[in-house]
């Protein structure tokens, strides 16, 4: 009995040694899977339901840790959560239920973070060693902008250091996958070297969400071909309009006009290849065109020979790296070359010659018989 009486104090004494709520730390890791898609609006509410107190993201805001916490945020999800909080849209048009919701959660997790420690993870919480295999320079962005976006949305500096200890899971791309992903990610950075707007670099972050390990295959299969549609449409913002042209003789200028819907102006120049030898055109030199405006260049041209062909007009940086897809000038040629007008009309003066001589002779011979 005595030595059950020691042993219970010795346990006693050991357990109330231990500072447990002074000395522990709760890290709170908060990051989802992607809801809005590339074109702003969101592909369901489901993640109202996650922001509740009662949801998968709720819950953690409404618990009291013990010690001191630690969060760890993915940016990505703060910016939805924003523009749930700003007022969104469903793709299938369906009403919203979460912009209250939102707002009450975002204003919440600024107060109870103010006080404590806040690490970003990489934007979009990518598999870092796929995103280490695919596109090492985009993970530097990826952690780059998810730090100034959680340094944005909670208005304050959070804790430097590497978050990546805390970027856990798995993802898998297919080979068409990965093929789109690589594609979208090379367009994108470059129409960032010649395009400055804020909308460029986010959509290019945007990216890392199709890395994200919380996507299952089927998932990651829509945001994909989501991600192609608005990176097409992001590059179409900058653009050398197609259009049809006539020409009707040897030398003269082309009006085409090059489009600017970015809300800054951009510098760069044409690169112009047509498709066969019917015609000579010059490259256009680097220019710039302002924010929200057109340009009209008068390019010069040689026609060499009658026809139709195409023109490509890629649009470029001042390095030459192609911005976008190539546009097609469809330009047909009517003229005739001068040499083959001299020798049209010398032939027709022949046959008019010839054709006259027949004409003097036949009167003759027709005189002489009736003598």
């Amino acid at each position: 009995m005595k030595k059950l009486s020691a042993l219970f104090l010795s346990l006693a004494f050991l357990f109330i040694g231990v500072p447990h709520s002074a000395g522990d730390v709760t890290v709170t890791k908060l990051t989802s899977k992607p809801h809005q898609l590339f074109d702003g609006t969101f592909r369901n509410d489901d993640l109202t339901n996650d922001l509740l107190p009662t949801g998968r993201l709720g819950k953690p805001l409404e618990s009291k840790p013990k010690g001191t916490r630690t969060w760890v945020i993915d940016g990505a999800l703060l910016d939805e959560v924003a523009a749930m909080a700003d007022g969104y849209e469903l793709s299938n048009g369906e009403l919203t239920t979460g912009q209250l919701v939102a707002k009450g959660w975002i204003s919440r997790l600024i107060l109870l973070t103010a006080g404590d420690k806040v690490f970003a993870l990489p934007y979009g919480n990518p598999d870092l060693s796929l995103a280490t295999r695919s596109a090492p320079s985009e993970l530097r962005l990826y952690k780059s902008y998810g730090a100034e976006r959680v340094e944005f949305h909670l208005n304050r500096k959070i804790s430097a250091g590497d978050s990546s200890a805390w970027s856990t899971g798995k993802s898998r791309l297919s080979p068409v996958l990965r093929k789109k992903y690589t594609q979208n990610r090379q367009a994108l950075t470059a129409l960032s070297s010649v395009v400055g707007a804020p909308e460029v670099k986010a959509q290019r972050a945007k990216l890392a969400v199709l890395l994200s390990p919380l996507l299952n295959q089927k998932d990651r299969e829509f945001f994909s071909y989501n991600a192609t549609d608005g990176v097409a449409k992001t590059l179409n913002r900058l653009r050398v309009s197609s259009g049809k042209y006539q020409i009707a003789s040897e030398t003269g200028k082309v009006p085409v006009t090059v489009t600017n819907d970015f809300g800054v102006p951009v510098s760069v120049a044409v690169e112009l290849t047509p498709l066969n030898s019917r015609v000579q055109v010059s490259d256009v030199a680097t220019f710039v065109i302002g924010a929200n405006s057109r340009t009209q260049l008068s390019i010069p041209f040689n026609a060499i020979a009658p026809g139709a062909t195409t023109v490509l007009a890629q649009i470029t940086n001042s390095d030459g790296d192609e911005i976008g897809p190539a546009s097609r000038l469809a330009i047909r040629v009517t003229f005739f070359d001068s040499r083959v007008t001299y020798f049209t009309i010398g032939a027709a003066l022949l046959l008019f010659v010839a054709a006259l001589t027949q004409t003097i002779r036949r009167i003759r011979r027709g005189r002489n018989e009736k003598q």
